[in-house]
């Protein structure tokens, strides 16, 4: 009887606090800032993708292409920590036949990712040459971003904050009244947390490796949701 009472009480006083809060007055905004920042490493992400007749063969190839690749990246100067590979996933090789209108089965394919970070933005050029000339290599892609990625992030939202709280003060002296202390905050999240990969562009005007990669900019934004206390200045 004591915790029904009690379930009782705290829905009352809920439905309570509910209601004070709908009638307070108020005012709700959205305050967005961007940054515009250097990048300072590239990451990437490659495919080795291979196919045949037999699935122990296609495997044995698969780990023979994998070790060469780790030997390349490693000989460009790539941070060995910084590589990563997939277990190696295997499918049925499907090809659709027109005269049968179907898709019907060519032996297997194998496929394995490998991942890895480049500090060194000049070697943008020398790495893709590097991967082009394999055969069984796809690159899934190759994205700038930054090491001081949340020091940025946090500086945006701040920003985001200040314009949010400009927006709702200038809206109110409009209407005569003046804003008081933040009753809401909510941060706007965004599915991709990299930044915009179109701002990221790459230039090569000779063919010396890398001389004239233009990294360009990439775009930090952050985004926030602010509900403020509404006071009338109306006397």
């Amino acid at each position: 009887m004591k915790s029904l009472l009690t379930i009782l009480v705290s829905l009352l006083m809920l439905n309570s606090l509910f209601a004070v809060d709908q009638l307070t007055p108020k005012i709700t905004v959205n305050g967005t800032a961007t940054m515009d920042v250097t990048p300072d490493k590239m990451l990437w992400s490659i495919t080795i993708f291979n196919k045949g007749p037999e699935l122990d063969k296609i495997a044995a190839e698969n780990l023979k292409i994998v070790q060469e690749t780790l030997k390349i990246l490693k000989e460009l100067g790539i941070d060995e920590k910084s590589l990563s590979t997939s277990s190696i996933g295997f499918g049925e090789n499907l090809v659709y036949r027109r005269d049968r209108d179907e898709r019907v089965k060519e032996g297997y394919y194998a496929t394995t990712s490998v991942s890895f970070e480049v500090k060194d933005l000049t070697k943008y050029q020398s790495i893709w040459q590097a991967l082009s000339k394999k055969e069984n290599i796809r690159v899934n892609y190759a994205e700038f971003d930054t090491s001081s990625r949340i020091k940025y992030q946090n500086e945006t939202r701040n920003n985001a904050l200040l314009a949010a709280k400009e927006k709702a003060s200038s809206m109110a002296k409009i209407l005569g009244a003046e804003i008081g202390e933040p009753l809401e905050i909510n941060e706007v999240i965004y599915d991709d947390y990299r930044y915009n990969r179109s701002n990221c562009n790459l230039m090569f005007t000779d063919d010396t490796p890398g001389k004239s990669t233009l990294p360009g900019k990439i775009t930090v934004k952050m985004s926030v949701s602010a509900a403020f206390r509404l006071i009338s200045l109306a006397k």
